[in-house]
């Protein structure tokens, strides 16, 4: 189903890198159940507590 798409990204390194991972959002729409739909990724063992 995902063969041969492209998806553009961002990527926002923090100050702190590499100690933080950086944020990263999909720019392209993208279907799939771990991405919202403003491209956030919504997965809970990526999310880092502070």
């Amino acid at each position: 189903m995902y063969a041969g798409l492209s998806y553009k990204l961002s990527l926002q390194f923090p100050l702190d890198h590499p100690f933080k991972p950086p944020q990263v959002r999909f720019e392209t729409m993208c279907f799939h159940p771990n991405v919202d739909q403003f491209g956030n990724v919504c997965l809970d063992i990526l999310q880092i507590s502070n």
